[in-house]
């Protein structure tokens, strides 16, 4: 067996064992410890819930499960007090900390499966053998069917604000912003000291309104963020659209700029830098200089804004060129939304990656990589086999309607050798 399939088996048996022994081992009479465990255990029970929905990951599952478990035997052992439990309870408890682990394995041994758990060759199934084959995203969640599970599950236990907090984003992930912006207010309203939760909130805010905007109570939130937290980026990236959304370019400028210097991720660099420049053109300055985007570079520790085919391919990026056909410009507005996505040839229908950009910036070239993800683990790098959607949208939204414009690369091997070119070209 695997040293860390045996930490997980013996986290496990801790765990398990914490649940039996706390009825024997508390202390009588203590009810707020007793509401503090039986929170635990619903929590954890939220969190297997989820992983099987497939919500959360293997690492984050375990992550959260040992922090559960941490504050589960912090509660075992907290002194008091009461009244000490009787003899005999002390004996079972004692019997059941002997008993439990060994037999645990015993039982495992006669009917598990260790070789299930290497990655060694004898472990593998032959390449020859029984069983349907799987392509990548067979086994992807229906996210849809998977929040719909944690509604119901959230309207039985309203008071599960982890539990809102993973709908909030789940619903955020499927384009259903205003289930989203009701689903943060409920997290929000338990931990209105939650800047990262409020940031959140003020985006899903302004997806959700009709016409889609970030001015009003979403940029309000987004300034009472950077009053705390001048640096936060995700604050100063969508305060920054908040202000060309009211024609306040410099004040977009004033936040960007700065926002650019301290961004170390390259292909966040290279998106905020197209906004910045967008936003200099409307203000009839001149495009930010190369050697300024270099300077950037070298700040963060890099030898140069890598903007080549080679370097994509190594963050698990693609570089787009789109681009709209001549016949199809009368119908494209300055204040339409460009939606560009990244899917599987053949998988899941949810994007790999995806960007909202303003049709006004056509034509242009952009990066898709890892990091636009809208499912943890569902990224670009791991299809060998991808297209690329380009939509424009008259009404914001991201489901395609009548009236859109779009266009479609086609089926692509992945990594590429070079940027995938998309015309928009048809009319839905």
């Amino acid at each position: 067996m695997t040293s860390s399939f045996l930490l997980l088996a013996g986290l496990t048996v801790v765990v398990a064992l914490a649940l039996l022994l706390w009825p024997l081992l508390r202390q009588p009479g203590g009810s707020a410890i007793n509401a503090q465990a039986a929170d635990l255990r619903r929590r954890l029970e939220t969190l297997k819930q989820a992983h099987n929905d497939g919500l959360i990951d293997d690492a984050d599952l375990e992550s959260r499960r040992q922090q559960l478990s941490t504050q589960l035997l912090e509660l075992v052992d907290q002194p008091g007090a009461l009244p000490s439990r009787s003899n005999a309870a002390k004996v079972t408890a004692v019997l059941l900390a002997l008993i439990v682990p060994p037999a645990t394995l015993g039982v495992y041994k006669l009917i598990g499966e260790p070789r299930a758990l290497s990655f060694t060759a004898d472990a593998r199934p032959s390449a020859t053998g029984p069983g349907p084959s799987t392509q990548p995203g067979q086994d992807a969640p229906d996210l849809a069917a998977a929040a719909d599970k944690l509604r119901e599950r959230l309207d039985a236990d309203p008071e599960d604000i982890e539990g809102w907090l993973l709908l909030a984003r789940t619903y955020r992930e499927l384009a259903n912003f205003a289930e989203a912006r009701d689903a943060y207010k409920r997290v929000l309203d338990s931990r209105p000291e939650d800047l990262e939760v409020t940031v959140e909130y003020a985006e899903s805010l302004g997806l959700a309104s009709n016409p889609r905007s970030l001015l009003g109570e979403p940029a309000r939130l987004l300034d009472q963020v950077l009053s705390q937290d001048p640096q936060n980026q995700r604050a100063l990236w969508l305060a920054g659209f908040a202000r060309t959304q009211g024609g306040e370019y410099q004040q977009a400028l004033d936040l960007w700029e700065p926002l650019l210097a301290i961004m170390s991720d390259p292909q966040a660099r290279d998106a905020l830098s197209g906004q910045i420049n967008i936003a200099r053109a409307q203000l009839g300055m001149d495009p930010l200089p190369e050697t300024s985007l270099a300077a950037v570079a070298a700040m963060q520790g890099s030898a140069s804004v890598d903007t080549s085919a080679a370097g994509a391919s190594a963050s698990g990026g693609i570089d787009v060129e789109i681009s709209l056909d001549p016949q199809l410009a009368a119908k494209a507005g300055p204040a339409d939304t460009l939606f560009v996505f990244a899917k599987a040839e053949s998988g899941p229908p949810m994007p790999l990656a995806v960007q909202r950009l303003s049709a006004a910036a056509l034509p242009l070239k952009i990066r898709l990589d890892d990091s636009m993800g809208m499912v943890e683990g569902m990224v670009l790098s791991k299809f060998p086999r991808i297209k690329v959607e380009a939509r424009i949208s008259r009404s914001g939204n991201a489901q395609a309607q009548a009236g859109d414009l779009q266009g479609s690369s086609g089926g692509l091997d992945n990594p590429t050798s070079g940027p995938i070119q998309v015309v928009i070209d048809q009319e839905l």
